[in-house]
């Protein structure tokens, strides 16, 4: 966001003899009313058609620049309203006015689940319309943790999609299946998502990376429960798993923001794996 970019408004006057003359054409080309209401409406449009699942409509009012051209985005939209957290309600909480091109708005989400905090966007007139810019962000949804509402960046150039594939093992409640193999350390985010009822979920798996061994493994794996909304993730809670388990289990168990998430999916990734293998499972109960 150019938040530090701001316009001055310059007005003329014209001195004849002793009076002061005021222009009658000093505004600017646009109040800055009008600005914020036409862009706020060009969002408004937007979503509204994240809350139906009109594609149409999300494509015809935004911009999301990952991508290279509306069909991989149309590709893109169809799976996001298969996958993405059911949105009920939205309220723009805030909208500031950056130039006669641009404002910053703040909108609250309301999923079947639970309120959300404000997730920031940009709006822009490209091209004589008003689009919301989508980018790739995440959003701290914990309220115990000290990072609740915190927005930071997402690099999509180190996220893989994976696919639930293998045998589940029965434990109780099980909710998802996951495995990596050679596995480099990249982000990895299950394209299958299932629903919590409880303020917490289990773990239980292998992790072992074969350019290290021992008790002194050093490998270090990350567990993490998220949502999405157009693009944006929103976190909930997550466990690291230090050191290898092949011919053991882990298990862990992963403290959740809220009691019920819909649609969750299982988000893994690693500073450090370089050839690692791994499979397990997300339980409750």
């Amino acid at each position: 966001m150019n938040i530090g970019k701001t316009f001055k408004i310059f007005t003329l006057s014209l001195l004849v003899a002793v009076a002061v003359v005021p222009s009658a054409s000093a505004s600017p080309s646009q109040s800055a009313t009008s600005v914020v209401e036409e862009a706020t409406s060009a969002a408004t449009n937007y979503l509204k058609s994240y809350i139906s699942n009109d594609i149409d409509g999300m494509l015809q009012n935004s911009v999301e620049p990952i991508y290279p051209n509306d069909q991989e985005r149309r590709a893109v939209y169809e799976e996001r309203v298969k996958t993405d957290v059911p949105v009920i309600d939205f309220k723009i909480v805030e909208s500031t006015q950056v130039s006669d091109s641009e404002i910053d708005i703040s909108v609250e989400y309301t999923t079947v689940d639970t309120v959300l905090p404000p997730i920031p966007y940009d709006v822009k007139k490209i091209d004589g319309d008003w689009k919301v810019v989508l980018v790739p962000q995440e959003i701290n949804v914990n309220r115990d943790s000290a990072d609740y509402g915190k927005v930071q960046p997402v690099d999509v150039e180190n996220v893989s999609y994976i696919s639930k594939s293998g045998e589940v093992v029965p434990f109780v409640t099980t909710l998802d299946y996951y495995t990596f193999y050679n596995w480099a350390g990249n982000t990895l985010i299950g394209k299958d998502t299932f629903n919590t009822h409880n303020n917490w979920v289990s773990i239980k798996g292998t992790q072992y990376d074969y350019t290290s061994s021992g008790p002194g493994s050093n490998l270090s794996v990350k567990y993490e429960i998220i949502t999405e909304i157009g693009g944006s993730i929103q976190w909930y809670g997550q466990k690291t798993v230090q050191g290898n388990y092949n011919t053991s289990w882990y298990y862990e168990v992963i403290n959740l923001a809220n009691s019920s998430i819909t649609n969750a999916k299982l988000r893994i990734s690693s500073t450090n794996a370089r050839q690692a293998d791994g499979a397990g499972n997300v339980y409750e109960n």
